[in-house]
């Protein structure tokens, strides 16, 4: 099976949603993956606009879309129009079209926001059981360089060849870093000091650790 053979994007149509498109383009042309496009109406309780006139703007939106991509090669299937709770929408039609991943923006946001990422996207990144990429505003494009952060996990081993299978395709460079804590005189309620020979043993045989990983 291919790493990325389909795609789900969630769009919610505000102006980042278009870095958005264009990440999914790339990606989907670089993999040769099948799109579905998919809008979540949220619920509205203050708008002008009646349930039928927002369903009807928004399914016209993702058709557009759906022909932009066709038009430069890309396989599609049928747009989604849900409504709900937009975060629990995304990840149900996830599973239920067995996507190999969710890409989706970062939200309008200010990027000196303490919190960098909107509500809807920060619940699907925690709940969802599938990759999910994150596109954000002004994102650099195309994808140079790759960080994979491992703990040597099982977990972390697929997130490495995930990573390895990326940055062949796209020609980027690879870094894997793990992260060393020194060794904690607490551990050992303060009663023996830890040496710096100590603590750069400790460092090998981390370092060692990484090399078999």
């Amino acid at each position: 099976m291919k790493l990325l053979d389909k795609i789900l994007v969630a769009t919610d149509f505000r102006p980042a949603a278009t870095q958005t498109m264009g990440m999914a383009n790339r990606v989907a042309k670089e993999f040769d993956a099948t799109i579905t496009l998919l809008h979540v109406i949220p619920d509205l309780e203050h708008t002008v606009l009646t349930h039928k006139e927002i369903q009807e703007a928004a399914l016209q939106e993702l058709l557009a879309q759906n022909k932009k991509f066709n038009s430069e090669g890309i396989k599609t299937t049928e747009p989604i129009l849900d409504a709900g709770a937009v975060s629990e929408r995304i990840i149900e039609h996830a599973d239920n079209h067995d996507v190999n991943l969710i890409m989706m923006g970062a939200g309008d946001k200010d990027p000196h926001d303490k919190f960098p990422l909107g509500t809807n996207t920060d619940r699907v990144i925690r709940k969802s059981h599938k990759p999910v990429w994150v596109v954000k505003l002004d994102c650099e494009s195309p994808i140079k360089k790759i960080l994979c952060p491992v703990d040597l996990s099982t977990h972390s081993q697929r997130a490495l060849k995930n990573a390895i299978h990326l940055a062949r395709n796209f020609k980027a460079q690879l870094t894997v870093l793990h992260i060393v804590e020194k060794i904690s005189e607490s551990y050992f309620l303060l009663k023996k000091k830890i040496s710096e020979k100590d603590q750069e043993a400790h460092l090998q045989q981390h370092k060692d650790d990484v090399d078999k990983f």
